[in-house]
């Protein structure tokens, strides 16, 4: 079986967490007119200023022209990142590398595919971490590169 998977699609949601991180491999979504036309100059503005900021600030800029979900994606539209879709077989392996930018008070953090046509994760996260970023277990880490 084939699927077209957005490559961000599969990294929707690291959740819940206190540090601040961002995806690097594969290429994730990024900005463009679709996005600005559907969260607003502004969100995008706050968004863009700082990759890995909270996303709350972001949200604090919404305006009555606010159509996005900015919790999800950081509120990216397909329409501006059809070159990041990938074909992938049931069973294939996608490694994902992430920056941690500003790791700070451990938190929960998970791996999940999302349908972003209803904002629901599609089954069991793919990988989940009770304390992330674990900066005190030492190597051999798991939670930045798999």
């Amino acid at each position: 079986m084939i699927f077209p998977v957005s490559k961000l699609a599969l990294l929707a949601l690291i959740s819940g967490v206190c540090g601040h991180a961002v995806v690097e491999d594969p290429p994730p979504r990024k900005t463009g007119p679709a996005h600005e036309a559907a969260c607003g100059s502004a969100v995008v503005d706050v968004l863009e200023s700082d990759i890995a900021g909270p996303i709350e600030n972001a949200v604090q800029e919404t305006d009555a022209d606010y159509k996005c979900n900015a919790f999800l994606c950081r509120g990216y539209q397909f329409e501006d990142n059809t070159n990041n879709v990938q074909v992938l077989k049931a069973g294939e392996v996608l490694y994902f590398h992430i920056n941690l930018i500003a790791g700070h008070h451990p938190g929960y953090a998970n791996v999940s595919i999302v349908n972003t046509a209803t904002n629901e994760i599609i089954g069991e996260p793919l990988r989940s971490w009770d304390n992330w970023p674990d900066h005190l277990s030492g190597p051999p880490r798991d939670d930045s590169t798999y």
